[in-house]
């Protein structure tokens, strides 16, 4: 009689546990991934073409490339300026970094001063916290005091940035980017000194797993050494060719202040991962 109990016991363990493991697995397998990784990612991953840097490190042994062009309507005068390539590489590192090189811009005036360079900017980016609702990642930048006499930087300035980003659900995330700097004007300008507090805010909604949109508000604290603080709007579409290549549009709208110089702009870009 025990022999009996004990035969339809074990044929109940063996399917309970059999259930058990096949639950946990699809848990598991439908468990949301952080944002970071997955087919899609590089969505996530791409810093342009909006202000607020990424708060995704590149992965380790990747490089991206983001590059495009920008053409502005200047604030107060009939004036316009065109800027291309605004390139920048970054490069994944172990360990949840990556360092990145914004390369110098080449700016297209309708008047005086017409034709320069911008300065060459580095920077280094840590991830800290990295989750399916979190990623937080912390940056410091070095700004060298080159480019051209118009458009460059007459001094070495610093700067550093924390950046937040919230996956609220599967369609809508939110990422806030607080910065601070140091900078300096161009020699042409006078070259003085002045420092600066940066806040950004980025609601974005994924129109499919192939198209994301963005809105953007940002803006300075000093817009220039004796000057006020501004804000601008921001807005853009976002599209994945391929896991590895993105084309986007943007738009952009003075609020208040000077931040930037433009009245309004549009822009265009593409970008690879390799």
């Amino acid at each position: 009689m025990a022999y009996g109990r004990v035969q339809p016991i074990k044929s109940w363990l063996t399917r309970s546990i059999f259930v058990f493991l096949f639950a946990s697995h699809s848990a598991f397998a439908d468990e949301p991934v952080s944002s970071c990784s997955g087919p899609t990612a590089f969505l996530n991953l791409i810093d342009r073409p909006n202000y607020a840097d990424s708060s995704c490190t590149v992965p380790w042994k990747s490089v991206i490339i983001e590059s495009g062009y920008q053409y502005q309507r200047l604030t107060d005068s009939d004036g316009t300026l065109q800027t291309y390539p605004n390139m920048e590489t970054r490069f994944g590192l172990p360990g949840n970094n990556e360092l990145y090189v914004l390369w110098p811009t080449y700016n297209q005036q309708s008047f005086s001063p017409r034709y320069g360079n911008s300065e060459t900017m580095a920077g280094l980016k840590h991830m800290l916290i990295n989750n399916n609702k979190w990623v937080i990642a912390v940056e410091a930048e070095l700004f060298f005091p080159d480019g051209s006499a118009a458009y460059g930087s007459k001094s070495v300035g610093g700067g550093a940035n924390a950046i937040l980003t919230y996956t609220i659900n599967p369609k809508w995330s939110v990422t806030t980017m607080l910065g601070v700097s140091s900078l300096t004007e161009s020699r042409f300008n006078g070259g003085e000194r002045y420092n600066n507090f940066i806040p950004d805010f980025v609601l974005s909604y994924s129109l499919s797993d192939r198209l994301s949109a963005y809105g953007e508000v940002y803006g300075e604290t000093k817009t220039g050494p004796g000057e006020h603080s501004g804000f601008n709007a921001d807005a853009g579409i976002l599209f994945l060719i391929t896991p590895s290549i993105i084309i986007d549009i943007n738009a952009g709208q003075r609020i208040s202040g000077y931040p930037g110089s433009f009245e309004n702009y549009f822009g265009a870009g593409i970008s690879f991962m390799i």
